[in-house]
Order: structure tokens, then sequence, then C-alpha cells
């Protein structure tokens, strides 16, 4: 029998579930497929619709190199010329990710995309998927975002993919997740705080003890008017620092009450009469809102709060590559990747 044969006995037996039967069947295939004489006398033995099965028979043993191999004689045959003929690379970069690989299949689409093959999109977006699914958002963006980009990132491309991300990755991406991020002081490097902590600074006196305490307990018990109220109260008492870490602390804390209890409109204009006011180290306070709305999968709303965190800090305005980076680790730190 010729290779072709023993594949479809094959076929028939793993259908049949018989293991052994069809591993043997496609052993045999893939000897005779593998005979260099018939190959070197004929360089075109195969059939144009011959090498998806000998490519599916090849990754059903196991054989992924020798798979890639056949499909690039495929490819250099002249084969693939329409959207309709990813059928071949769909099976191989399907079987890379199977097999771990997925630099191998994300180099092989770059490849395919310098050479201008079409349906290249579509095996993008499904490496892009295959990312996600192991929480690996930077190379997912990567594969959004497509092999030929350009060096600078255009704030809209990220928005595009978080849009791409809640609306169609929501089924086998955790996009909600209760695992806090923050800056840590001074910094947009990212320090995990647990979402109820507020880090006291050694203060004298008792009466700006007093206060964090009561204002800590308001947010806590849910009554938050309650606990602006008493934050305008200690300013306006003149024992407010607005440099210290508890300065900032307390702010973070009023905006988290907020954020828990998914009053986003509410934080924001929170945060836009602070920005207003011109208050010290507001930029955080956007960090905090960015952190929490993508925590509750909210990725286009929160990328743009970390813009405005990103336009606040000086020195970092218009870094969008910086900023995306930052905020990528935020979702991926926030579920444990």
């Amino acid at each position: 029998m010729d290779w072709c044969t023993y594949a479809v006995v094959a076929e028939f037996y793993d259908r049949e579930f018989l293991v052994d039967k069809a591993t043997d069947a496609l052993e045999k295939a893939r000897v005779i497929l593998q005979k260099k004489d018939i190959r070197r006398k004929s360089p075109n033995y195969l059939l144009e619709s011959d090498y998806e099965n000998v490519i599916k028979s090849l990754v059903k043993l196991g054989e992924l190199d020798e798979a890639m191999e056949f499909m690039d004689e495929w490819e250099a045959l002249g084969n693939w010329r329409l959207v309709d003929d990813i059928r071949i690379p769909y099976i191989i970069v399907e079987e890379c990710v199977k097999n771990g690989k997925f630099q191998v299949a994300f180099n092989k689409i770059k490849t395919w995309s310098r050479k201008g093959k079409t349906g290249v999109d579509t095996l993008s977006r499904l490496l892009c998927k295959e990312y996600l699914k192991v929480g690996n958002v930077s190379q997912a963006f990567n594969c959004f975002r497509g092999p030929r980009r350009a060096l600078e990132l255009h704030p809209t491309v990220p928005m595009l993919f978080f849009k791409y991300l809640e609306e169609e990755c929501g089924s086998f991406f955790p996009l909600r997740c209760t695992r806090s991020v923050q800056p840590a002081p001074d910094t947009l490097f990212l320090k995990a705080n647990p979402i109820h902590s507020v880090q006291h600074g050694n203060l004298s006196q008792t009466l700006n003890m007093d206060y964090k305490n009561t204002i800590k307990s308001l947010v806590d018990s849910g009554k938050l008017n309650e606990a602006r109220k008493m934050v305008i109260e200690w300013e306006t008492s003149g024992n407010w620092h607005s440099s210290s870490t508890d300065y900032l602390n307390i702010l973070k804390l009023i905006i988290e009450g907020y954020c828990k209890k998914c009053f986003f409109v509410e934080a924001e204009a929170i945060a836009e009469a602070w920005t207003g006011e011109k208050r010290s180290q507001v930029a955080e306070i956007w960090f905090v809102l960015a952190s929490h709305y993508q925590l509750h999968g909210k990725m286009e709303r929160g990328f743009e709060c970390m813009r405005r965190c990103f336009d606040l800090t000086p020195g970092l305005e218009g870094s969008y590559n910086m900023m995306f980076s930052t905020f990528i680790n935020v979702i991926e730190y926030s579920r444990g990747h």
C-alpha cells in the first residue's frame, strides 16, 4: 500500500479509538514518506491535496519538525495563494501551541507576514488567544498588533486590544480578579498591597492618628461621604501635611472605598477634582483607579486612567510604550503571572 492508504486506515482506526493500530498505520505511512529515493526522483511526488493529510499524519505521530518541513515544501511550491489556504499553517500553529512552542509559532507567523501571505491575521489572532489563556498578555498584544509593527506605540492600538479583551476573551481570560496592585512611594514600579491596608507613618500627634483611624473606619463601613467630610475637616484643622505618606494613603483609601463598591463614576469625579486642585502625588490616585478598573474587567477605562497617571507625572508625559507595559504588568500581576 502507498502512504495515503495507510493514512486513511490510520484515520479510521483513530475514529474507532484503536490507538495502537492507528499508530502502526501512521508509522508505515511515515516510513514510505521518508524514502529519500522517492523524493529525489520526483520533487512533486505529492499532490497539493496530499500535503494536508501528510502533515496531519505527522502531527499525530508527534513529528512536528518533520511536519513543518513538509509545510515549507508545500509553501515553496506556490500552494499558499488564498485565505482558505491557511488550513495547513493553522495545523502547524495549533500543534506548536499544544507542545508549548509559542515562540516557534510566533516566529513562523512573523516570517509569513514578511512574505505577505494571506490569512496571517487569522493565525495571529489564534496565537493571541492562546497567549491570553496562559496569562501572557504582553505577547498576546504583540500578536494582536501584528508582526510588522512600528517601534513607537500609538495609544489607539492598545485601546483596540483592550476592547477586544473585554468583548471577546472573557470565556477564557479572567477579566475580574481580586489581587490589588499599587505603586511604591515616589515611583511607578509596582508593589503589592492588600486592598484594605493603609501604611501608617510615625505621627507624633494623637489628633492625626484619630483622624486616620476614624476615616479608615468610615471607609470600611461604607460611609464614604462621611469619610470625605472627615478628610476636609482634617485638612482645615492645620494638622494635615500634604507631603506625608499618610496624606497620600488616605486619598488612596477614599478612592479604593468607592472602587470596591463599583462607584467608579464618583471615584473619577473625585480624582478629577483633586487633579484640578493640583494635590500632591495625584498621579498615584489615577494609578489606583487604573488598577481597580482592570480588577473589574474594565480594561479600556483602566488604560485611560493609566494615561492620566503618566500625563500627570513629570518626565513621563507621552511615554506610551512605558505606560502600556506598566498597565500590562498590573494586569498580569493581578492574575498571578
